[in-house]
């Protein structure tokens, strides 16, 4: 990471050792600018040699032949400074004894002198040689030739590689494989990923946030503090197109921070050509607490229209005051799909196989495939219709169904299933039941109208009951006057449906008794039994003014209700009069005599019910709350309508 005026690069930061060889005498070899160079030159090649002898990509060693090199230049250095430093102990023994034996000094001044020319010679062809090795790398690294390029370079071995370095690729060596980093050395691995330091950020190798450097490295972070002035680092510069996504992240962590607002952002800055278009914020921290742990700031990223470049950007904002701020592990990725206009020519030939297709179909066509295509034709056809028919046939089927219900359950109903037409049938009585001698040959009645004739006993008692000329048997229904006036007892009688259809009227015979005052209120309704419960289907509400002034026959249209009945459905009749007037008496209702017996085991055990000292017809009403009776049966019927 650096300054937006520099590019994330490395410096081998180098300071001389405190124990360079004495110059306090006169016969100490001076160590000539030229020979520093070359022995600088020399240090420069033992480090670069060491860093390319770690360098391994993908199993090849392109740098094989350049470290084969470098070592013959390093060994020639190394015999040459061997030589010298041997010159040198020499000339320094033949000083200490040069006042006792000249001619040896001589000797040794003279082999100190022929020991440093050679030496001067071979560091000489080492500064030649690693002219040329400086040669060679400025080459590779497009121009570049200082020791910080040296730097960048040899880190960048193992990520992003120069486009201008790559050959063609073959289609079958493309795969579905993770996305690159194209930020260089984003986990800040080493002192080097920020130097040189300055502008307020720093490298720290004491915090990291995920510690993955390989071994012999240190894991880092970049760190700067609150100033109260806006802290900015940009990241190396990446190439992409308009249009494409990029996934961007990276960590931060702080410590004793004062800050309120936005306080720390992930940005990215697009430019076109070298100059900067646009800035977007990909995610920021807002008014942080003192301290926070290392946390994730990710987002992606559209490249504009017009982009070229794209740079990371680290700020910290004027808004903190102080406080240390450590980032880490931060990535650029494009995770976009192959760009459809790279694929036109494909789609082209594709469309050619198409057409050839075609052609292919219209020569044949005429011949053979004509019959082949009109009995395919046929056979469509025919499949056709056989769906049209068995949806044709499934319809009417069903509407047969519905019509069989419908009919035995008096019912409009549709959709029903095959399995309920049998418990519709079966429902189905065999034939009209009802005696003739009803009141009226459709009619269900609770007792044969000729049933309704006057009876008396023979004496002795307890003889059969027989005919009498006294007229038609009738009951007065139970009043209440004192205790409860208004009140009276409800008779209720069964019917037995015998068909299927709508109820059309219903039948009774009632009259006057000579009564000075009318009754107060005269009550018939129909009643549906199911489950225990009696339930009212009709509403005829109070019928006194449409009582005939004598004793006879009445109907009371109830087809309104839409009462549907089917085969053994129960129904009942229930009538209540109200007569609480002292010269009010009940009007009279026909009945028929009964021999008293109840039956036994079955749901109507009784002629007739009753139920006390009600005001009105009840809506509902169970069957096992009425009180049972037989000696009579009173007499009503229902007509049934299709």
């Amino acid at each position: 990471m650096t300054e937006p005026s520099s590019i994330l690069n490395g410096v081998v930061k180098t300071s001389w050792p405190s124990d360079m060889l004495p110059s306090e005498t006169s016969n100490v070899i001076d160590m000539l600018p030229a020979i520093w160079k070359a022995f600088f030159l020399g240090i420069v090649g033992n480090i670069a040699i060491n860093i390319a002898n770690a360098a391994d990509i993908d199993g090849l060693d392109p740098l094989a032949l350049l470290r084969q090199w470098g070592q013959e230049q390093e060994q020639a250095a190394s015999n040459a400074l061997a030589a010298a430093n041997s010159a040198q102990t020499t000339a320094t023994s033949a000083q200490s004894t040069a006042n006792n034996a000249s001619t040896t000094a001589n000797t040794a001044n003279t082999t100190a002198t022929n020991a440093l020319s050679a030496a001067q010679n071979a560091l000489q062809n080492a500064e030649n040689a690693l002219g040329q090795l400086g040669t060679l790398i400025g080459d590779v690294l497009g121009g570049q030739s200082t020791a910080a390029d040296l730097a960048a370079f040899i880190t960048g071995l193992d990520g992003i590689i120069d486009p201008s370095r790559i050959a063609q690729v073959s289609a079958s060596a493309i795969g579905a494989v993770g996305t690159p980093n194209l930020l260089t050395n984003g986990s800040f691995v080493d002192s080097v990923s920020m130097a040189p330091e300055g502008s307020g950020w720093t490298w720290d190798g004491t915090t990291t946030h995920s510690n993955t450097a390989p071994s012999g490295h240190t894991d880092g972070s970049v760190t700067t503090t609150g100033t109260g002035v806006q802290q900015t680092l940009v990241s190396n510069v990446v190439a992409v197109s308009a249009g494409q996504s990029l996934s961007v992240a990276g960590w931060l962590k702080w410590s004793g921070v004062t800050a309120s607002g936005s306080a720390f952002s992930l940005n990215v800055i697009s430019y076109l050509d070298g100059n900067q278009l646009s800035h977007q914020t990909i995610g920021s921290v807002v008014s942080p607490s003192a301290a926070g742990s290392w946390q994730e700031i990710t987002g992606t990223y559209t490249v504009p229209s017009g982009a070229d470049q794209v740079r990371v950007q680290l700020v910290v904002t004027a808004n903190v005051t102080a406080g240390q701020v450590w980032w880490d592990d931060l990535s650029l990725t494009k995770t976009q799909t192959i760009d459809q206009s790279l694929i036109t020519d494909l789609e082209n030939a594709l469309s050619t196989i198409n057409s050839t297709f075609n052609q292919i179909g219209q020569t044949l066509e005429g011949e053979a495939v004509t019959a082949i295509s009109t009995a395919v034709t046929n056979v469509q056809n025919f499949a056709a219709s056989l769906t049209g028919w068995q949806s044709t046939t499934t319809a009417n089927a069903q509407a047969v169904v519905d019509g069989i219900i419908n009919g035995a359950t008096n019912a409009s109903g549709s959709g029903y299933a095959t399995s309920e037409v049998q418990a519709a049938v079966a429902g189905l009585a065999t034939g009209y039941a009802t005696p003739a001698y009803v009141s009226n040959l459709t009619d269900m009645a609770t007792v044969p109208r000729q049933s309704v004739i006057g009876w008396s006993t023979q004496i002795p008692s307890g003889c059969p009951l027989v005919c009498s000329s006294s007229g038609l048997p009738t009951f007065p229904p139970q009043v209440d006057k004192f205790g409860s006036p208004g009140t009276g007892t409800a008779y209720f009688t069964p019917i037995v449906s015998d068909r299927k259809g709508t109820l059309g009227k219903l039948r009774f015979i009632t009259g006057a008794d000579g009564a000075l005052f009318s009754i107060d209120a005269w009550f018939l309704d129909v009643y549906v039994y199911s489950g225990g419960t009696l339930t009212k289907v009709t509403s005829n509400g109070n019928l006194k003014s449409a009582m005939m002034s004598s004793l006879g026959e009445q109907s009371i249209d109830i087809s309104s209700f839409g009462i549907n009945v089917v085969p053994a459905e129960i129904l009942f009749v229930a009538h209540l009069q109200q007569a609480p007037g002292l010269a009010q008496t009940a009007r009279s209702y026909a009945a028929a005599p009964n021999n008293g017996v109840p039956r036994a085991d079955v749901v109507l055990q009784h002629a007739y019910y009753t139920q006390t000292g009600l005001s009105t017809l009840p809506q509902t009403v169970s069957l096992s709350s009425l009180t049972g009776a037989d000696r009579m049966i009173p007499w009503a019927a229902v007509s049934v309508v299709s």
